[in-house]
């Protein structure tokens, strides 16, 4: 059966990929875009249509899903150079897949309605197994009908849709506790069966005992299962939890909250990130505790855990939550960021300066000072002009932070 709604996928990333074939596979002429053209080739020989640019693709499409890293790649796509936005019909719904700051899809919702779009806040979860089954889960919320036109495209990508309000944001509020849960989940899983293998209990004998008792989960039920064979092959990823859990922390900070299992499970994905293991499935951290407890694990030989390395301790300095925050050596002038918390480049930052050579910060603002060191050393030590400011922003926003350098 074919459609006559013709979709667009920006994006073809694990959950990307997933639902674009999963469009196909319901008949729903479907163009992909992403930078990689091996991966648009491959998109080709499923059956779909490619375009270079989000422009191109925008042109002949109904429905657009995003499915990019995160909010600053999601207004690039929308509104920068050959972005989406421009050559789309008026009508268009954009479904926004993206897990982001709240206030940031709102930002982006309001400007693709003002453009005459018909916008969807839609964060997804299953992880890729679930998309290329056509089996996500949407955490959405939006103009009914927006939700109406996209139906169809919706139902061969999910297994359900929760409509969570007519207007955006509530979508992107409930997918950030969706991911503060599962961060913590695969956090304790780890935990839980490092410690195991420390004190000598069979670890699939474990999974198993707890699979079928009240202290299981889904994560426990899942990651347990990568960590017990020793496959960390990425499903999800660390760096995907480092942001994820970046934006909790930096909300709930925002917000007055204390998320203090939040705090320590980001450090751990940052702890595993730092030690090289970011791409790797988000149960990689169990590596990370596996070090430290000098215990083996399934998969993972003494060789490999000899090389987490840990960090220069003379130019360091660590928080009162352990959180590492790398500083300029003592000779540097004191280097200030001007924190963005993540919202588009256009917007104006909060104007909350940071000084990195301080004592302890908060654990959202150490976040975003630990994850992105190198890139501020970079700037620090090569005295970059504001004309080179914007690229440094997006650089940093790869890594799930939009921040811009103040003054010198």
């Amino acid at each position: 059966m074919t459609h006559s709604l013709n979709a667009a996928v920006i994006g073809l990333g694990s959950m990307g990929w997933g639902a674009a074939i999963s469009l196909l596979r319901a008949g729903v002429p479907t163009t992909g875009v992403d930078i990689a053209s091996q991966v648009l080739q491959r998109f080709q020989a499923e059956g779909g249509r490619s375009a270079s640019t989000p422009a191109e693709a925008a042109a002949e499409a109904d429905v657009i899903f995003v499915f990019v890293v995160n909010a600053d790649q999601t207004e690039q796509v929308l509104f920068g150079p050959n972005g989406a936005v421009a050559n789309a019909r008026a009508g268009t719904v954009f479904l926004l897949c993206v897990t982001m700051p709240p206030s940031a899809s709102i930002a982006l919702c309001d400007r693709l309605t003002a453009s005459g779009m018909q916008p969807i806040d839609a964060p997804v979860s299953g992880g890729s197994v679930k998309a290329m089954a056509g089996e996500m889960s949407i955490m959405a919320s939006g103009d009914p009908k927006a939700f109406e036109r996209a139906a169809p495209a919706l139902e061969a990508i999910t297994s359900k849709v929760f409509r969570l309000g007519n207007t955006p944001g509530m979508g992107s509020q409930v997918k950030m506790i969706n991911q503060l849960l599962a961060g913590v989940h695969i956090a304790a899983t780890a935990e839980a069966l490092t410690l195991g293998a420390k004190i000598g209990i069979d670890l699939q004998q474990l999974y198993d005992v707890i699979c079928e008792c009240a202290g299981s989960s889904w994560m426990f039920e899942n990651r347990g299962a990568h960590i017990v064979a020793g496959d960390y092959t990425p499903h999800s990823a660390v760096d995907i939890f480092v942001k994820d859990l970046g934006i909790v922390a930096s909300e709930a900070e925002e917000a007055g909250c204390r998320t203090p299992l939040t705090a320590a499970s980001l450090a751990l994905f940052h702890q595993a990130s730092a030690a090289g293991f970011g791409r790797e499935d988000d149960s990689a951290v169990a590596k990370v505790l596996a070090a430290s407890a000098n215990v083996s694990l399934p998969g993972v030989s003494t060789a490999k855990k000899a090389k987490l390395h840990k960090p220069d301790q003379d130019n360091l300095e660590r928080n009162k939550l352990g959180q590492r925050i790398q500083t300029p050596p003592a000779n540097k002038k004191i280097f200030q960021m001007t924190l963005m918390r993540q919202r588009p480049l256009c917007q104006k930052p909060l104007g909350q300066t940071l000084d990195i050579s301080a004592g302890p910060l908060p654990p959202a603002k150490a976040h975003l000072i630990n994850h992105n060191a190198p890139l501020i050393r970079s700037f620090h030590d090569t005295g970059k002009t504001d004309t080179d400011q914007r690229a440094f922003c997006h650089k940093a926003a790869a890594l799930g932070v939009i921040r811009s350098p103040t003054a010198r």
